[in-house]
């Protein structure tokens, strides 16, 4: 097999046409009528692009100044499989996300649609036999570059080519801890000082814990310097998933998404950072293990995205929670389904969430 060479990227981009763009709007009366779209990943019934999908639970007035009331949750894409690691990009004034089964990142640009970015996205081959899963988790670097978090590659990649011109071309930032790679990466976020904060759940391991390919014996968060030095900083947390910073960067969160109710641990732990990046005073920031497998409270903590006023948005069982920095619960943002991730856009008028199958958006003030 021809390793990440340009024809067989050329060739899967192309069955991705012919097919329907796998899993993504390409402006096809099925996906933007009237009429409801079968997902062809799981069969379920999908409304179409333009409808308003759940609604938003109130909690507190204090949601208000952030949401305006009579607020609608929109379907901008679907009929996808699993979508992950939205990121906006201001320098294009799109949207990319990853379709993890599909090995694929897409970009919506609002008023043109969804059109396939990258593919390969995070399964390139890199190891014999690895696992095919794509890309989760995307973020930039201080200078722009595409960062990807490779489930399939198991490795923190960079992309080698200008966001605006995609190729499926990439280096390792990090791929190893101590001599052994990593379990699948999954969220980053970009400290100030050009570190990286990671978690490493096992998710792209087929037996998940109990995978014979697991090197290391723990879900670690780990913080990766510019020199792509890493440093264990929790080898506690039993899948840890979604992670982001306060706007000050002295507050790291970190969602667990375990949803083992013997464990009591689904939920989002807050750390301490100091100046060289290293944590302290780990606390359970809020515990939603009570809600897991309720009845219209599908889901788990996930992925996040912080406000620069310091409200978290939290992908939980049943939508994306408002938290203030006390962890106070404003509202719910109530998808009816179960959702990966959120990111706000740059000036923060528009939250996305990355909800199963579908693209969603909510107006913010």
């Amino acid at each position: 097999m021809v390793k990440n060479s340009k024809n067989k990227i050329l060739f899967a981009t192309l069955l991705l046409s012919v097919f329907g763009l796998t899993g993504c709007n390409t402006g096809s009366e099925s996906n933007t009528g009237k009429t409801a779209l079968t997902n062809q990943f799981d069969g379920k019934k999908m409304l179409p692009v333009g409808s308003s999908i759940g609604h938003i639970e109130i909690l507190s007035d204090k949601a208000y100044d952030l949401l305006a009331k009579n607020l609608e949750i929109k379907v901008e894409a679907n009929n996808f499989n699993w979508m992950e690691g939205p990121l906006w990009v201001e320098k294009g004034q799109f949207l990319l996300f990853s379709d993890v089964p599909q090995n694929t990142v897409y970009k919506f640009k609002p008023g043109e649609g969804t059109s396939v970015y990258l593919t390969p996205s995070g399964s390139t081959n890199l190891y014999p036999d690895d696992y095919s899963k794509g890309s989760n988790g995307l973020n930039l670097d201080k200078d722009g570059n595409l960062l990807i978090m490779q489930v399939g590659d198991r490795r923190i990649a960079r992309m080698k080519s200008d966001v605006l011109n995609p190729e499926a071309d990439f280096e390792t930032v990090q791929s190893h801890y101590q001599g052994k790679r990593f379990n699948s990466p999954n969220d980053v976020v970009l400290h100030k000082s050009g570190s990286l904060f990671i978690t490493d759940p096992p998710y792209g391991l087929k037996k998940m814990l109990k995978d014979p390919k697991k090197e290391l014996p723990y879900q670690g968060v780990f913080r990766i310097d510019p020199d792509g030095t890493p440093t264990l900083l929790d080898d506690e947390l039993t899948f840890p998933n979604g992670i982001d910073l306060s706007p000050d960067g002295k507050t790291l969160y970190v969602a667990v998404s375990d949803g083992r109710k013997e464990l009591n641990n689904a939920g989002i732990h807050a750390y301490d950072l100091d100046d060289n990046g290293m944590v302290s005073n780990k606390r359970m920031f809020i515990n939603g293990t009570h809600l897991i497998d309720l009845p219209g409270e599908q889901g788990n903590f996930d992925g996040m995205a912080v406000h620069s006023s310091g409200i978290i948005f939290a992908t939980a069982p049943g939508g994306v929670w408002l938290l203030t920095p006390e962890a106070e619960v404003l509202a719910k943002i109530r998808t009816t389904q179960k959702n990966g991730n959120c990111t706000l856009t740059t000036d923060e008028k528009t939250l996305y969430i990355t909800s199963d199958g579908y693209l969603l958006s909510v107006n913010l003030k």
